[in-house]
Order: C-alpha cells, then structure tokens, then sequence
C-alpha cells in the first residue's frame, strides 16, 4: 500500500519549513555576531598556552588598517633559554 500524494506534499512541506526555519536562525546568529565584532578584537591573554613557569612580563595591543593584534614579551621558566 502506497502513502497517498497529498501525505507525502505534507511531509516534504514540513520538512521544508523545518530547513528553512533552522537556516533563518543560523543566520540571525551570523548576523548578531558580525554586529559585535569590531576591527579591536583580539584574542584574551588566556587563550595562549605558556609553559608552566613562564611570566608575562608585558602586552601591548595595536592596531593599523588591517586589524589588531598583541605583542606579549614573556620570561622562560628557570632553566630554560629564550
């Protein structure tokens, strides 16, 4: 037995409205996070993975017309070179 014409225009409505439904909300979410963005965004400090031991010693944040970026001077743990 055969599922009739108008079950299957039913489920493939559905699915579509469901696919189109999640696509609108991945891009209101694309679109809220590139009105957050600003060309000062840097990645924090944290994210940088360091030898245990180490010290930051300084961070400096510029920026120019192709975006910004960190400078951090950091000292070795004892027993370590440059």
């Amino acid at each position: 037995m055969s599922v009739p014409r108008s079950r299957k225009r039913f489920y493939l409505l559905g699915a579509l409205v469901i696919v189109a439904v999640l696509a609108t909300l991945y891009a209101a979410r694309v679109g809220f996070l590139l009105l957050g963005a600003t060309e000062g965004d840097v990645p924090p400090l944290s994210s940088i993975p360091l030898p245990a031991g180490s010290e930051v010693t300084q961070v400096s944040t510029n920026c120019a017309s192709g975006g910004c970026w960190t400078l951090i001077s950091v000292r070795p743990p004892d027993g370590t070179t440059p």
